[in-house]
């Protein structure tokens, strides 16, 4: 039960994502560098919103020997957990699980956008084919991770394979996989945690 309530409220917990808002004619937007941008889809419509007077909730560093280059990376506690777990019993199995990513606020998300677009010449539109807009990433729930190499190269990777066969028992899915339903971009190092039954 706790975990129910906790998967339940935790969209509203979790990162509150003031990145955009509704414009005049109903349609999403995001503000970067003082210009607002229509949402695209696939991720118009699931933006994640919290009311300003949630607070951000207590993350926890990732263990850096489950870190690439052993930096710093955030997670929620149960999620953080249930990886060191995970990856505990990967390494059992001789699979080396390491991730490159974690919590991100939509504040970081905007600078990622704000990369792309200054010095990568992108359009906003480009960006929005493989980057969720601020507001709109499930980094910002403190649940999510992206396994190295974070990109469609780990899908060829034993890790990928271990993870499609063993996440699930943690607690673990891929939620952006190669068929989903609302388009989003198959992203097969992004893994998101969503508790154990």
């Amino acid at each position: 039960m706790r975990q129910i309530l906790f998967l339940l409220f935790l969209p509203f917990v979790a990162g509150a994502a003031w990145a955009g808002a509704a414009a005049p004619g109903g349609d999403e937007t995001v503000r970067i560098n003082g210009i607002e941008y229509p949402v695209p889809p696939p991720w118009a419509g699931h933006r994640f919103d919290a009311p300003s007077w949630i607070p951000v909730p207590p993350l926890v560093m990732v263990p850096r020997d489950l870190v690439v280059n052993r930096g710093e990376i955030y997670l929620l506690p149960e999620a953080r957990d249930a990886l060191t777990a995970m990856a505990a019993q990967a390494a059992r199995d001789g699979i080396e699980l390491r991730i490159d990513s974690g919590y991100r606020s939509a504040a970081y998300q905007r600078k990622v956008y704000i990369r792309l677009m200054e010095e990568k010449n992108k359009s906003f539109a480009e960006a929005a084919r493989y980057v969720a807009p601020p507001g709109y990433s499930e980094h910002m729930l403190g649940l999510a991770v992206d396994f190295a190499p974070s990109d469609w190269r780990f899908v060829k990777t034993p890790a990928y394979d271990w993870l499609k066969q063993h996440a699930a028992a943690f607690g673990f899915r891929e939620t952006y996989p190669e068929s989903r339903p609302n388009h989003q971009p198959w992203e097969p190092s992004h893994w998101r945690y969503i508790g154990t039954p």
